[in-house]
């Protein structure tokens, strides 16, 4: 068993003799062999990974890919394309997930949900007609809905944000779309005053999916969370690390807030709105559909007075 500290000199010795055949050129073919998500996983393991990733050629990598595409599951190619991307290799990892997107197989999506479906259209470079006959295909097979109605709340709330930023208008199916109003309003009415965590899910759930449907009216019946409470949602959402910058789970939490002030007045605290738009004037958004969603949260987020009270804009 090898002492800690030569294990160590043995992986540079790996890395080191990695990179000298990267050089000489006796390594790259190896990954032209090999399926994306079998490659990501070696890479992930190996010392000079990030290396041996810089060295793949891209149309040599494409054309080999091909050999594969029919055999590897959704989950797969998004794990591995992802990584890839995270590494400055979107370059490789697009091909990956147009051709998910393209060959439209049911079969391949089994093992999928909601999450690897956005992840897959933020990746790929596919336009609005395919991704609509993929939707169309996996609405026909049912996949689509019982995606939405399986799918944990946060994770539907994450993947139709993630969707919001990159999906052509009017992809998504009209029933479709009923199936997810129903499953908002089963969310709001059991959950939303739930304490916690499993309180906050169903607001920001709301916010996402009201990104799809600007027209759902919440039930005039629904009980709603006091303004301190929303204020507690508001603070618990501001991860530590994340002080100084605005992440995806606030935005879509506000967005539900937003949403909610239809429905009722909603006095915000002063302090954390100032916070929040501070940010989002700084935040870079990543696609034009991004951009017009932060534009209209600043803007209803600048009506609130120095007392913070955003005044409900429900129509009677």
């Amino acid at each position: 068993m090898l002492h800690e500290r030569n294990f160590s000199l043995s992986l540079e010795a790996i890395r080191k003799s990695t990179v000298q055949q990267i050089r000489a050129g006796k390594v790259s073919t190896f990954f032209y062999a090999a399926a994306a998500h079998q490659t990501a996983a070696f890479l992930r393991k190996h010392p000079a990974g990030e290396q041996l990733l810089s060295s793949i050629d891209v149309q040599e990598w494409t054309e080999a890919q091909l050999s594969y595409a029919r055999a590897v599951l959704v989950p797969e190619t998004v794990t591995a394309a992802a990584w890839f991307a995270e590494k400055g290799r979107e370059d490789i990892a697009r091909p990956l997930c147009d051709r998910q997107i393209t060959d439209a197989d049911p079969l391949r999506w089994l093992s999928a949900g909601i999450s690897h479906l956005s992840h897959l259209v933020r990746l790929s470079s596919r336009d609005g007609e395919a991704i609509r006959y993929l939707l169309k295909v996996l609405e026909a097979c049912g996949w689509l809905q019982e995606a939405v109605a399986n799918a944990n709340t946060g994770d539907l709330s994450g993947a139709l944000f993630s969707l919001s930023n990159h999906l052509p208008d009017g992809c998504l199916p009209a029933s479709l779309l009923a199936h997810l109003k129903t499953r908002v309003t089963s969310e709001l009415r059991e959950n939303l005053m739930a304490d916690g965590e499993a309180g906050l899910r169903p607001l920001s759930l709301l916010g996402s999916a009201t990104l799809f449907l600007p027209q759902y009216a919440i039930l005039a019946d629904l009980e709603l969370p006091s303004d301190e409470r929303i204020a507690a949602m508001i603070k618990a959402r501001v991860r530590k690390v994340e002080v100084g910058q605005v992440g995806t789970h606030e935005i879509q939490l506000w967005l539900g807030i937003m949403k909610l002030s239809e429905r009722t007045t909603v006095r915000l605290d002063n302090e954390q709105t100032t916070r929040m738009i501070r940010l989002l004037e700084i935040t870079p958004t990543p696609s034009p559909q991004g951009a017009e969603t932060t534009k209209a949260l600043l803007s209803w987020l600048r009506t609130h007075n120095s007392e913070g009270r955003v005044d409900s804009i429900a129509r009677s």
